[in-house]
């Protein structure tokens, strides 16, 4: 891995697009070998927090950092040497094949699926393999099923094999028994192979159960940070996400259950 991207920092990031305020004074860092998940109601800015860790996006204050350089303002090949990220709404070109679009991250170091490079097909091979997808190697992204072109977006990004990855919404189309195996590969990223990896996800129990660190906005900001167990309580089920929920826990790991919509305060002297 490359030394000089020793952290990926943002640092009292803000941003606003034309009239709405997105993000105000985030604080964020991934380091090498870790997994982070990012939580939050819909509207929150996790996903502009992404493109801003991404460089698409330059936030209005605050700075962001890939080791000692601002990825808004490097070339997006150097860029995407080092970090791979995933859109929750990924472009997937109608004439490309699974393994064709896989081979696309390869494009970074100037190779591809034009090139046809024995190494490099032996990288997308196993990426599509590491996200339970090398069955659909041959077959049209464009025709799959939502849940299997995530997955093949996914081991585009896996192909990169940068240093960083950030993932937005990755399992937002997966049944329960691919959800739990993609957490699984993220936290083996991290744990086995170094990566940092941060992780946008409405999956809170799989994410209290596998990240190191979850960070919870809400409208832009931080409201709660740390290890699992320190994070995840009714109390912030309650007023982040507007839910009462059951509380408990698996190997000292948290996990929710919710029940109801928290319930709405009426005029004084009525009921709750």
């Amino acid at each position: 891995m490359n030394e000089a991207a020793s952290a990926l920092r943002c640092a009292g990031v803000s941003f606003r697009y034309p009239g709405v305020p997105a993000l105000d004074g985030v604080d964020l860092e991934l380091a090498p070998g870790e997994l982070v998940a990012l939580l939050g109601p819909n509207g929150s800015g996790k996903s502009t927090l992404l493109q801003l860790a991404a460089g698409l996006l330059a936030p209005h204050s605050g700075s962001v950092r890939l080791g000692e350089r601002d990825p808004a303002k490097l070339d997006r090949a150097e860029v995407a040497r080092e970090l791979a990220y995933l859109p929750a709404r990924p472009h997937v070109p109608p004439d490309h094949s699974s393994r064709a679009l896989v081979l696309m991250g390869r494009y970074p170091f100037g190779r591809g699926w034009l090139a046809d490079r024995p190494d490099d097909l032996e990288r997308a091979e196993a990426a599509l393999a590491r996200v339970g997808a090398a069955e659909l190697a041959a077959r049209p992204a464009h025709d799959l099923s939502s849940g299997e072109r995530q997955r093949v977006v996914l081991a585009r990004a896996l192909c990169q094999r940068a240093p960083f990855l950030l993932l937005d919404e990755p399992t937002s189309a997966q049944d329960l028994a691919h959800a739990v195996d993609l957490f699984a590969l993220f936290a083996e990223l991290a744990k086995g192979e170094g990566r940092g990896v941060l992780v946008a996800t409405h999956d809170l129990n799989q994410a209290a159960r596998h990240a190191d660190r979850l960070v919870v906005l809400r409208a832009g900001r931080v409201v709660k940070a740390g290890p699992p167990a320190e994070v995840l309580d009714e109390a912030l089920l309650r007023e982040v996400f507007d839910v009462e929920a059951l509380l408990g826990h698996d190997e000292g790991l948290p996990y929710a259950i919710p029940r109801a919509r928290k319930a709405r305060g009426t005029a004084a002297g009525g009921k709750a």
